[in-house]
Formats: structure tokens, sequence, C-alpha cells
């Protein structure tokens, strides 16, 4: 059984991970400026007042096509990489490697939220 080699799926994938990256990320920063201003009374990033095309200065087109340009190349380029160097070391060095990062995040929490 062979894999059929489907063109039109080869050009519309990139296009519909673009789309995805693009409408998730930017409902987030939606939806995060809502609560932070319910929160604390105001979203602590600019404000998109500046750009041509934006939706209460909280989005703006121009950022929404970088997220997902910026989610298409991390699919396509970084997470292959990725790949690539995790496929090669073993469970246990992948087990020290996640450890290594979850302290780090940890820490930088810690900082972030009751030392600063």
């Amino acid at each position: 059984m062979h894999k059929k080699d489907n063109k039109a799926l080869n050009i519309v994938k990139p296009l519909i991970i673009f789309v995805g990256c693009m409408a998730v990320a930017t409902l987030i920063e939606l939806v995060t400026s809502y609560i932070l201003e319910a929160v604390t009374g105001s979203w602590p990033w600019q404000t998109y007042a500046d750009y041509k095309y934006n939706f209460q200065a909280r989005i703006a087109l121009s950022t929404s096509l970088r997220f997902g340009l910026g989610g298409t190349l991390f699919m396509y380029i970084v997470q292959p990489f990725y790949d690539l160097i995790l496929a090669k070391p073993s469970r246990k060095a992948i087990n020290i490697i996640a450890l290594t990062v979850l302290i780090i995040v940890i820490v930088d929490c810690i900082y972030t939220f009751f030392i600063k």
C-alpha cells in the first residue's frame, strides 16, 4: 500500500497551518487583553492604535499575519530540526532535558511573580 502524493494537499496544508496559527494566536491575544483589562484595568503591552487595520487597538492585521507566518515557519523549519535533534538522545537524556527546562521555567515564574 503506497501513500498517494496529493499535490493539492501539499499546497493547501501550509495555508491551513498559516490560517490556523494566525487565528489561534490572535484569539488568544484578544481574549487575554479582555481578561487583563477586567482584572487589572488595562492590558500590559502596547496597543495597536497606530496600526492601520486594528480592532479596538487590541489586535491588528499586521501582527496576526506575523503570528501566522511565525507558526508556519516553526512547523516547517524549527519543528523538524527539533525532531532531528531529539531523535538521537536516549529516553533518559530527554527526561533530563525536560526536567532542566521545567526547573528554568519554575525559577523564572518565581522570580517574575514573587521577587520582582
